[in-house]
C-alpha cells in the first residue's frame, strides 16, 4: 500500500525557466511489469535496451525480469515481457545476467546438472532474433560441482564496445585450498578469443566476493575482496593482460585502512582501467559503518597490469552517499557524480517477506579529480524527495558533457517550479515530480538551473505527467540523450535535444 505524508508547511517557490530543448515521446508505450524495479539501460546497433529488474524468491530465476526497445528517437520497437516466469526443469534457472554486446544482448543462465555420480554447473548464453524473441541457449562454460549448494560461480562482464564478453568460471569451494578459477574471454559471435586456467593466490572462502571487467582490446580486470587467515580482509585489482599471459596482483588501500564503499568504472582511449569514487575506513574492530571519508582515483595499466599510486582526498559525506557513476575527461581526469540515498523498509502485516518502502534522496555532489586524484573542485546541488513502493525511481543521476559544459539531471518536486505559492503540501503536491537540468561549466561553477518541461502537458492530459528517469539517461553525441519515462506503471521512451 502507498503511504503518502500530509506535510503542513510553507513551500519556497523557486522560479526556473523551462530549457530550451527538443523533446520528443514515443507515441507507443510498454509497462512497468515488474514490480517497484530497478532499471538499467544500454545503447547497442542504434537501439535503446532498458532493463526492469528484480529479485523475486518466488520465480524460477528468483528474479523478475523485462526487456524493452526503443529505437534512436525513443519511440518503441517491442518488449519480451516478463522472461522465464513458467519452465520446464530441464532449462537452465539460475540468473547470470543480461548484458549488450556489439549488435545485439545476451542472456546468461546457468544450470546445475547431476548424471549418476558426475556433478556439473554449465554457463548458457541466450542471444535475440528481432530485437525479443529468446534463441536457444548455447553452452559457453562449465565446471565441476560439489553439489547443488556448492557448484561454483559465474561472473560476467562485457566490453564498452561490445567485442567482449569475460566469463570468469569460479571453482567449488574446497576447504583448505587456494581460490581456483578458469577464465575465458570470447567475442561478439561467442567464439573463444583466450582461455586462462588461474589459481588466485589467496584462500579460498565459500561465497568469494568477486567484479570482474573487460577492455575493447580482451584484458580482464578483477577486484576481489582478499580474505586470508593470517591476516585482515583486503582488496586487491587482479589484472589479465596480453590475452591472459601476464597476471598481476595489486593490492590496493586508500592510505592504511581506506577501502572502496561505491564506485564507477572506466576505460581510457589505450584500455587502461579507471576506477573512481568514495572510500571509507574500514575499522579492526565493532562494526564497520559505510560512511564515504572521501574521494578515490586509480588506474591499472593495461599492457603490464601495474597499478599506479591511488589519489585520495579526505572529505565529509552524509551517511549512505553513494556513487552513481563517473565522467573520463581528457587526459584521464574524472568527474565522480555521487548522490544521498536512503531507503527504509517495514513489513507488512501478515504478509511474509513483503514490505513498504521509503526512498529519500539528498545531495547531489559532482567532484573533478586529477590524475593524481586530487579534488579540482566540488559542486553541491541540494536537494531532497521522497516516494514510496516506486522502485526509488528518484535514485540515480544523469551526468554528462553537452555542449561543452557538464549537464545533470535529476528529479525533483513539481510544485517548486509551476510557478505557484504553495502554503500547504499535500499529497498531489508530494507525489508530483519534475526533471531538473543544471548546467556546470569545466570550472564547477554553476551555468543554468533550468527544468525539463512537462511532458504531460504535450498530450493534453493535465492530469498525466510523465518525467525521465533520470537513472536511465543514455548519450547519444553531444547534444542528445534518450531515457526511459514514465506516468505511473506506463513506460514512454524519450529524446531530448539539449
Amino acid at each position: 500500500m502507498k503511504r503518502i505524508p500530509l506535510l503542513f508547511c510553507i513551500a519556497v517557490l523557486l522560479s526556473l525557466p523551462s530549457l530550451a530543448q527538443t523533446v520528443r515521446l514515443s507515441q507507443k508505450y510498454t509497462t512497468e511489469a515488474v514490480t517497484n524495479p530497478t532499471f538499467k539501460s544500454y545503447l547497442v546497433n542504434d537501439n535503446f535496451y532498458v532493463i526492469q529488474d528484480k529479485y523475486n524468491m518466488k520465480s524460477p530465476i528468483n528474479r523478475d525480469v523485462q526487456m524493452d526497445v526503443f529505437d534512436n528517437k525513443g519511440e518503441f520497437l517491442g518488449s519480451t515481457g516478463l522472461m522465464d516466469v513458467s519452465m520446464n526443469y530441464t532449462e537452465p534457472n539460475n540468473w547470470v545476467g543480461l548484458l549488450p554486446l556489439s549488435d545485439k544482448m545476451v542472456m546468461l543462465k546457468a544450470k546445475f546438472i547431476k548424471e549418476g555420480d558426475k556433478k556439473r554447473y554449465d554457463l548458457f548464453a541466450y542471444t535475440f532474433s528481432n530485437l525479443t524473441q529468446r534463441n536457444d541457449g548455447v553452452k559457453i562454460a562449465t565446471t565441476s560441482s560439489e553439489s547443488g549448494t556448492n557448484t561454483g560461480n559465474y561472473y560476467v562482464a562485457v566490453s564498452p564496445d561490445g567485442s567482449k564478453l569475460a566469463v570468469l568460471v569460479q571453482h567449488p569451494y574446497i576447504k583448505e585450498k587456494r581460490e581456483d578459477c578458469e577464465l575465458i574471454v570470447f567475442d561478439q559471435n561467442l567464439k573463444e578469443v583466450w582461455r586462462k586456467n588461474y589459481v588466485f593466490p589467496f584462500d579460498n572462502v565459500k561465497h568469494p566476493d568477486n567484479v570482474i571487467w573487460v577492455n575493447n582490446q580482451g584484458s580482464v580486470f578483477v577486484l576481489k575482496i582478499v580474505d586470508n587467515k593470517s591476516e585482515n580482509p583486503y582488496q586487491s585489482i587482479i589484472a589479465f593482460t596480453s590475452n591472459g599471459n601476464t597476471v598481476k596482483a595489486n593490492r590496493l588501500a586508500m592510505g592504511t585502512e581506506g577501502k572502496t564503499s561505491s564506485y564507477g568504472t572506466a576505460f581510457n582511449q589505450q584500455g587502461d582501467f579507471i576506477m573512481a569514487g568514495l572510500y571509507f575506513n574500514d575499522k579492526k574492530f565493532g562494526v564497520n559503518v559505510d560512511k564515504p571519508k572521501g574521494v578515490f582515483r586509480l588506474k591499472v595499466n593495461a599492457s603490464d597490469g601495474t597499478l599506479a599510486p591511488v589519489g585520495f582526498a579526505p572529505q565529509e559525506f552524509p551517511m549512505n552517499t553513494r556513487t552513481t557513476g563517473i565522467t573520463l575527461l581528457d587526459n584521464d581526469e574524472v568527474l565522480v557524480v555521487a548522490e544521498e540515498q536512503n531507503i527504509k523498509s517495514t513489513p507488512i502485516p501478515d504478509k511474509s517477506f513483503e514490505y513498504n518502502y521509503e526512498y529519500v534522496n539528498g545531495n547531489i555532489y559532482v567532484n573533478k579529480l586529477s590524475p593524481k586524484g586530487e579534488v579540482a573542485w566540488q559542486h553541491i546541488a541540494k536537494r531532497e524527495v521522497k516516494s514510496f513502493n516506486d522502485g526509488g525511481k528518484s535514485n540515480g543521476v544523469f551526468a554528462g558533457l553537452l555542449n561543452g559544459n557538464v549537464t545533470l539531471v535529476y528529479r525533483d518536486y513539481y510544485y517548486k517550479y509551476d510557478g505557484k505559492s504553495h502554503t500547504i503540501l499535500g499529497p498531489a503536491e508530494l507525489n508530483r515530480f519534475i526533471n531538473v537540468s543544471r548546467t556546470i561549466g569545466m570550472d564547477g561553477k554553476l551555468v543554468s538551473d533550468q527544468y525539463i518541461k512537462r511532458l504531460g502537458d504535450d498530450l493534453n492530459k493535465e492530469a498525466v505527467v510523465i518525467y525521465a528517469l533520470p537513472q536511465t539517461g543514455k548519450q547519444q553525441d553531444e547534444k542528445n540523450v534518450l531515457f526511459m519515462g514514465c506516468s505511473e506503471k506506463i513506460l514512454y521512451g524519450i529524446k531530448v535535444t539539449f
